[in-house]
């Protein structure tokens, strides 16, 4: 049975919706990675990677068509007719999409990374400082979707440095090998959203997300008050 969320509210915490946790999680996930690709990548961004052909892939390259003025789609996966149904999605939104491999990222604006990949998934030193990566597929200490060659170049932004520590290969990695010079060197989403701190236009930009549980109240708030009162 699909999980459910139940959000309490008002002054005595009653019961006041309850929401479908897949669907919730799905849109959250993909919001809140726009929010940072938005935060961190460069104007005029036009040509999207996506590695993955699952459900999160597709909802990442639903919000990021909205977010950006996105022509060119590609789609890197393990299987080619997973990957061909995707594209053929991607078509129905009027986009141009590829299947491609993992060198595409050498041309990309914004790479997205929607895998439970255990180890890196291209080389870290074919992305243009111009682009911005977003990994939010593996999120367990052993796993991981980018290398320390990405890394140890880029400007890597977080949620939570606690939970990027705790929660993410990439990181916890790059500071056992050195790529990664400390953890005051990860820049969380809220320095950027208070305007705290500004990426570097000649690196290239990362953003880590593991998800945290106020994304989802924010969100299971946020459809709760756009429906009307009786």
């Amino acid at each position: 049975m699909q999980g459910l969320y139940l959000l309490f509210g008002g002054g005595d915490q009653r019961p006041l919706a309850v929401l479908d946790s897949m669907a919730l999680t799905n849109v959250r996930t993909a919001a809140v990675s726009g929010m940072g690709a938005r935060r961190l990548a460069a104007p005029g961004a036009k040509r999207l990677v996506v590695f993955g052909t699952g459900v999160q892939a597709w909802e990442h390259i639903r919000a990021f068509n909205g977010l950006f003025d996105l022509t060119v789609v590609e789609i890197v996966g393990r299987t080619a007719a997973h990957a061909e149904r995707l594209a053929a999605l991607v078509r129905g939104l009027g986009l141009e999409a590829r299947i491609s491999d993992a060198e595409a990222v050498a041309l990309a604006d914004i790479i997205l990374c929607c895998t439970a990949a255990s180890e890196p998934l291209f080389d870290g030193s074919l992305v243009p400082d111009s682009a911005t990566v977003v990994a939010m597929g593996s999120h367990t200490p052993g796993h991981r979707e980018l290398d320390d060659a990405l890394l140890g170049r880029a400007t890597v932004c977080v949620e939570s440095r606690v939970s990027a520590l705790r929660e993410t290969g990439e990181i916890i990695h790059g500071l056992e090998s050195g790529a990664t010079p400390g953890p005051d060197s990860l820049v969380t989403l809220a320095d950027l959203v208070l305007g705290h701190t500004a990426p570097d236009a000649g690196r290239p930009a990362v953003f880590k997300t593991t998800g945290m549980p106020w994304e989802d109240l924010a969100l299971a708030t946020a459809v709760f008050s756009s429906f009307p009162r009786p």
